[in-house]
């Protein structure tokens, strides 16, 4: 029998029982809203040999594709499973026909390549304009030829930020016996021809002039040569400058007063009075204090005492006593201490003497500042 000559309805005429997705009722629009459907990029999560080996329906979501590559068992037994797309929607596989999918409709997910690429097709060009990039900089035994074009980590890096800055750093004598003739650490005739000022050092002979300069600035008493470039270390810290010149300089500065009375001056007196013309009222602060002079007195066996006082407070480590053996035999006398005082408080040397009568020769009294 032959159907050539059977007039042949319009698809639209054609009714269809719709089956999910699909939701229209003849077979025009059913055709194209499978065409939609594949058009809308909708990607197969992953590809299986037969229907046999899809997995449970409602082990997977509604609406999940899978694609059967091989078509199997037979039709006049009902048991024929195509090949193709099928879908389930939760409780049964529906096939949905095997309309291949060009790579642009397909879905990629750039998730973990960093391509910008969202489809197949794209991605691939994506991945071939950055091999094209390269080839220029990959010599054909596959060396790197520019370490700088080389794309950074992250991009797609043939190596890494780290390798790439450790590209020229060895650390042995092997390493770098690897890369010159060899002994590269013992070498001494600069094979490569490298100037000083390639090296950072200074030109040949720069380094002795600069030495003897110093030598020379050192020996000079010129302004700002000599002790004045000379260090001092002051622990203690006593200076305020750091040189020689300036520590000489602070010294020379320490304030001290010096009195003298010419004598002789005489006293009886068997306790404290001043020692005329010795009492000074220095500024504030803590002075080494000396005082000299000699004595004698009338008579034989007489003690002659002297002390420096403070406010009239005598400073008990800086009393000295003397006597005499005969009459008239004379004494030298030196008095030394620390005394500090507030700047309106007077120093003088005050004196007495055990019987008779007591002469003081020339008199001098030194306070030198100390703090």
């Amino acid at each position: 029998m032959s159907f050539s000559n059977v007039p042949k309805d319009p698809a639209e005429e054609i009714l269809y029982t719709p089956t999910a997705p699909l939701t229209t009722e003849n077979v025009q629009e059913a055709l194209d809203e499978v065409a939609g459907i594949i058009s809308s990029g909708i990607p197969p999560t992953s590809k299986v040999v037969n229907y046999a080996a899809l997995p449970a329906p409602g082990s997977v979501p509604a609406g999940t594709t899978k694609y059967v590559q091989n078509q199997t068992g037979v039709y006049l037994l009902g048991t024929r499973k195509l090949r193709g797309w099928y879908e389930s929607d939760g409780a049964a596989w529906k096939y949905a026909g095997d309309n291949s999918r060009v790579s642009a409709d397909s879905i990629y997910d750039n998730a973990t390549s960093g391509l910008t690429a969202n489809n197949v097709q794209a991605a691939i060009d994506e991945v071939e304009a950055r091999v094209d990039a390269n080839d220029a900089k990959v010599s054909a035994d596959g060396s790197v030829a520019t370490h700088s074009d080389v794309t950074l980590a992250g991009s797609g890096a043939i190596i890494t930020v780290a390798e790439r800055a450790d590209l020229h750093t060895h650390t042995n004598k092997a390493q770098l016996d690897l890369v010159t003739d060899g002994d590269h650490d013992v070498r001494t005739d600069n094979p490569h021809s490298v100037t000083a000022a390639q090296a950072g050092a200074d030109p040949t002979g720069t380094a002795a002039g600069l030495v003897g300069t110093h030598e020379t600035d050192l020996a000079s008493n010129a302004n700002l040569l000599g002790a004045s470039l000379v260090g001092i270390e002051d622990a203690a810290g006593n200076f305020v400058g750091t040189t020689v010149e300036a520590a000489l300089a602070e010294a020379k500065a320490v304030p001290y007063v010096a009195i003298t009375a010419a004598g002789p001056t005489v006293t009886t007196s068997p306790t404290y009075v001043v020692l005329t013309g010795i009492t000074t009222t220095p500024p504030a602060g803590t002075y080494v204090a000396m005082f000299s002079t000699t004595v004698f007195n009338t008579n034989n066996n007489r003690q002659m005492t002297f002390g420096i006082h403070v406010a009239g407070t005598l400073q008990a480590t800086t009393q000295r006593t003397v006597s005499n053996s005969s009459a008239s035999e004379t004494n030298s006398i030196n008095c030394l201490g620390m005394v500090t005082v507030n700047g309106a408080q007077a120093v003088d040397v005050r004196w007495f003497c055990s019987g008779n009568t007591a002469t003081a020769g020339r008199q001098t009294l030194i306070l030198t500042k100390v703090a």
